[in-house]
């Protein structure tokens, strides 16, 4: 062909030749290369068939890495990438009013109050709009069904429309709507409605007030639901949306979980945020009682995504640390295979064959293993998906919403195909690397003789190195995790719990409503299987909380302390299992007529008692100026009331007789089964006020299930992880020492035949494959500080470079590698010396 080519261009023009030449080329060599892959690709099968162990422990080792991947970059997809069910989220931003002189635990995340919302609405040049929200469980009924609670949002008139919501059905909330309608989500329009066309225009009721149906929304379209509210109440999907009049008069009343604004073009978050700051310092001067609010203007999806990022791409850095280790997995088997294919490889270069054409037939080869193992991988994908949802801690948001679509299948693909063709080209560079002179010397008899395997046991200490830095990542978390449940909350986890809306809280009704309180623990406390009964205002570990300041005599108070107060029954503590340090409970004597008393924790004992004796010392709550002395009555052991990772913060409680709080959680401790508990409990309620809302009903262990289910998710997984990768290390270790002990079986013969007993053999084998482990020991554990330091911040009780993990692991490690080097050293034991010594 480049004889004709030559010719050609000495009888012919250059143009004439070139355009013959090039159109030859587009036609037959996609034709011809088409050729060559199927050619391969039928002798990869043939040569597959011939090693079926082979060939399965490749596939089943790359799924595993493949499936793993996508089952995570699935939920990196989901919560990270895939953009949020509303319009622009990149311009939405959060608007909070933090508030300096409030310190720790108060976060941040403070929303303005009503009347607030409405002057930064009124006020500001930087958004388009303002909208306002509000959370709660609603009571519900339609079409004669018994009440339920769901999920709903008071809401501005034009918060879909900022949000970029359309209906499904119907039309969206307007300025001119009163509260009287409603719109629905699409899965209460299926639970409730069954998807009837006919939908608008029908009533729902609401406790005692009905409302029309105007719209439904998408299924797409549940905010906010648990997780897109960094504060708000623990609530899964919002199903029912209702405006709130837009007047200052019933804004300012309504308690706001969120305030969100829509940039004006070329407005920045910078200058957003200076605005509101100026904006604030005005509306502060106004306040008749806490002073020294500001401004915070915090970008929508940062605020939603934002605490979960870094554990998801944490998550997805040590999936691919996986992949790295299958990858290592294959490429080692596939050495193997090509060290005992050094004849073939050579008598075909001998033949004619050029380099190239062996790399890629090789890589080809690896290719085809690496499809077929991530379509199984991509069905494992399914399985890991399912896993996900079933360890899902609840608060990463839209994680229920995870599935594998087209972006994270295209992403399998090319990890599949990229991986392939990374594993296969090692293989096929030290493969095709063939003196053939030499190999025609040798005969052709012991092809896979000289091979070097210095690669391959760089890859298995590597593959070991990873799984150390896995394993101890994963150890951390797990010795943390179990610090943290052995610690405990402080309270029993046998409680039951209610939380109620119910009774006429107004200021002048205090008495009343307290004798409907009492009254309501006299009755479940006389239920069944009950040993006690308390009431408290606000619950641990339930997002629910109350800060107020504080002024210790004899204490060199400073500006601005602040403590966490509740308000407690007789008989919360003994029902919740808290233990008394000193003093007494609440009693009696703690009635509203009587003195006025509480009851503090260590914490606040170790911060402002110290070196006196609590019992007697005088404090005051509230606010400047001070008024009523409290005398201290009794301690108790703390309690873990915002996370059962955090330590404690001081807290004070007074007695509920003397206080007055609209909040009210019911809780009895329980002997008996739970459900005709929770039954009773309900049943006592309703008996007193018919009309009570009662919503959260749960014994505390679920809410400490709650409380740990993130940590409980990232541990799980991670250990998850670090198993795979300490199999597929162990795999490695195992399927090498059994090619190494094949491939120097005439050495072994000849040992043994010059006197080497088996213990010699046996002990020469374990130490050529713990050898290895060592050295993938040592250099994991010099890399394992990298990935502690980004575990630092979820770890509870445990240091970064915690001494029990940093041994533990190494000896996990080697007793485990030497039990995979057993079998093949024990085989090397079995060799017998006359066959060995013919072996070819």
């Amino acid at each position: 062909m480049e004889e004709v080519f030559r010719e050609r261009m000495q009888s012919e023009s250059a143009a004439r030749v070139w355009f013959d030449a090039v159109r030859d080329l587009i036609v037959a060599a996609p034709r011809e290369h088409l050729q060559i892959l199927k050619s391969d690709l039928k002798y990869a099968l043939r040569i597959f068939a011939k090693s079926p162990a082979f060939t399965l422990m490749a596939i089943l080792t790359m799924a595993i890495g493949v499936g793993a991947n996508t089952a995570i970059f699935s939920l990196v997809n989901t919560v990270l990438l895939r953009s949020l069910p509303v319009s622009d989220p990149a311009t939405l931003a959060y608007v909070w009013t933090p508030n300096d002189r409030l310190k720790a635990p108060v976060p941040r995340e403070l929303t303005p109050a009503g009347d607030d919302f409405y002057q930064l609405r009124k006020l500001n040049h930087s958004f388009t709009n303002m909208i306002a929200f509000a959370q709660g469980r609603l009571r519900i009924s339609a079409n004669n069904e018994a009440p339920e609670y769901a999920g709903g949002a008071h809401v501005t008139a034009d918060f879909f429309q900022v949000l970029g919501g359309s209906p499904e059905l119907g039309r969206l909330l307007e300025p001119s709507d009163h509260d009287d309608v409603v719109v629905i989500s699409h899965a209460l329009w299926q639970q409730k409605f069954a998807h009837a066309s006919d939908i608008l225009g029908k009533m729902m009721h609401f406790g005692n007030e009905q409302k029309t149906i105007i719209g439904v929304m998408p299924s797409s379209f549940t905010f906010p639901s648990r997780g897109e509210v960094p504060l708000g109440p623990d609530i899964k999907r919002t199903d029912v949306w209702i405006p709130v009049a837009d007047s200052l008069k019933q804004l300012g009343a309504t308690n706001l979980d969120g305030v969100i604004g829509r940039l004006r073009p070329h407005v920045s978050f910078a200058q957003a945020q200076a605005e509101m700051v100026s904006l604030m310092i005005q509306i502060d001067k106004k306040h008749t009682d806490i002073q020294g609010w500001t401004a915070w203007v915090a970008p929508f999806t940062e605020s939603i995504v934002g605490q979960v990022r870094p554990l998801i791409w944490m998550l997805f850095g040590a999936v691919s640390l996986v992949l790295l280790i299958a990858c290592g997995n294959v490429a080692n088997l596939l050495m193997a295979r090509a060290a005992g294919r050094v004849h073939e490889l050579g008598v075909r270069s001998a033949l004619g064959a050029e380099r190239a054409r062996l790399i890629r037939q090789m890589i080809t080869e690896a290719l085809l293993l690496a499809s077929i193992g991530g379509a199984i991988g991509i069905g494992l994908a399914f399985g890991g998906v399912k896993l996900l949802l079933k360890l899902n801690p609840g608060d990463i948001p839209r994680l229920n919403d995870i599935s594998i679509d087209g972006r994270v299948l295209l992403f399998s693909v090319v990890v599949s195909l990229a991986t392939g063709f990374l594993f296969g080209l090692l293989p096929a560079l030290s493969a095709s690397r063939i003196d053939v002179v030499s190999l025609l010397k040798q005969g052709g008899s012991k092809g896979a003789a000289g091979t070097s395997n210095r690669l391959r046991h760089a890859l298995i200490v590597a593959e070991v190195a990873l799984s150390v830095i896995l394993l101890t990542g994963a150890g951390l978390l797990v010795r943390s995790y179990l610090k943290m449940m052995i610690e405990g909350p402080g309270f029993t986890s046998s409680a039951v719990t209610m939380r109620l809306a119910a009774g006429d809280t107004r200021p002048e009704m205090r008495m009343q409503y307290h004798a409907y309180l009492r009254d309501l623990i006299t009755k479940s406390s006389a239920l069944p299987g009950v040993v006690s009964a308390g009431i408290v205002s606000d619950l641990p570990l339930s997002n629910s909380d109350s800060v107020t300041f504080v002024n210790v005599d004899g204490y060199a108070n400073e500006p601005d302390q602040t403590v966490n107060r509740y308000s407690a029954s007789g008989g919360y503590f003994q029902t919740m299992g808290i233990r008394l340090l000193e003093g007494r409970f609440f009693d009696d004597r703690d009635s509203a007529e009587g003195s006025e008393a509480a009851i503090v924790n260590q914490t606040f004992c170790k911060k402002y008692l110290v070196g006196r004796d609590p019992i007697g010392q005088v404090i005051r709550l509230g606010g400047v100026p001070f008024k009523t002395p409290i005398v201290i009555v009794g301690v108790i052991a703390d309690v873990k009331h915002f996370a059962l990772d955090e330590k404690p913060h001081a807290e004070v409680y007074t007695p509920l007789w003397q206080s007055f709080d609209v909040n009210a959680v019911l809780a009895v401790r329980a002997s008996g089964p739970i459900g005709p508990i929770a039954s009773g409990m309900r049943h006592a309620v309703l008996s007193l006020v018919p009309t009570a809302t009662i919503f959260d009903i749960h014994t505390m262990d679920e809410l400490i299930s709650d409380a740990s289910a993130r940590r409980r998710f990232q541990t799980s997984l991670l250990s998850i992880f670090a198993a795979i990768a300490l199999m597929l290390a162990l795999v490695g270790i195992y399927g090498l020492m059994t090619y190494s002990v094949k491939q120097r079986t005439p050495e072994l013969g000849i040992r043994m035949t010059l006197g080497a007993s088996r213990v010699q053999v046996l002990a020469m084998v374990l130490r050529q494959g713990v050898g290895m482990t060592a050295i993938g020991v040592a250099a994991g554990i010099g890399g394992a500080p990298a990935l502690t330091r980004v575990l630092e911040a979820s770890l509870y009780g445990v240091r970064a470079t915690d001494p029990i993990t940093f041994y533990a692991v190494p000896v996990l490690i080697l007793l485990v590698s030497a039990a995979a080097c057993l079998i093949p050293a024990w085989k090397a034991t079995r060799i017998d010396p006359a066959i060995a010594l013919r072996y070819e």
